[in-house]
């Protein structure tokens, strides 16, 4: 009997880093972490990337990913004063024609598209646009985001090895459990 509680303890181990293994190929596991905790260092880059760009790569789905995002500095941590969530310089307001505080960039959008950039109303801004990170001890907007994704055969191949792996397992459990009792 000591044997076969072995056994049990065994598979469940198995059962267990398989699990992991998995999880960790599908990114739902948090070892990844978020891109403001987990950005490669700029220091591996040549020439050293500024503080205005993060690069954060992962495993998402059995597939690398990489992220780039341009970030427009705010403050330090403490400090909420200067800019607003949308980057316009504070007491700056959008009059009439003019546009003070926003970038060339914007303005050429809103001319080309017709979206308004700075009201946020019917623009086609990424899902960070209207929030403030922690990053690198200041607060920072994301302005632009930037995600390539490749799916890579053999990450997905190891993926469904330990899918059959795992049911296989899930298996000799149930079978051991019947002969046990």
């Amino acid at each position: 009997m000591d044997d076969a509680g072995f056994m049990k303890g065994q598979l469940k181990l198995l059962s267990d880093e398989i699990r992991e293994c998995k999880d960790s190929l599908t990114g739902n596991d948090d070892k990844g972490g978020e891109w403001w905790e987990n950005s490669v260092d700029g220091n591996c880059f040549e020439p050293k990337l500024p503080d205005t760009i993060s690069v954060w790569i992962g495993i998402v789905d059995a597939g690398l990913v990489m992220e780039v995002r341009t970030l427009q500095i705010l403050g330090p941590v403490g400090n909420t004063t200067g800019t607003n969530v949308l980057g316009i310089a504070q007491g700056n307001a959008i009059t009439g024609n003019g546009y003070a505080g926003v970038s060339f960039r914007e303005r050429l959008t809103q001319a080309f598209t017709g979206v308004n950039v700075t009201s946020n109303v019917g623009a086609r801004l990424h899902d960070e646009a209207d929030q403030i990170f922690v990053y690198k001890q200041n607060r920072v907007r994301v302005r632009e985001k930037v995600r390539v994704e490749a799916a890579d055969p053999r990450l997905m191949a190891v993926s469904s090895k330990l899918g059959a792996l795992e049911n296989t397992v899930a298996l000799s459990r149930k079978a051991l459990s019947v002969v046990m009792g």
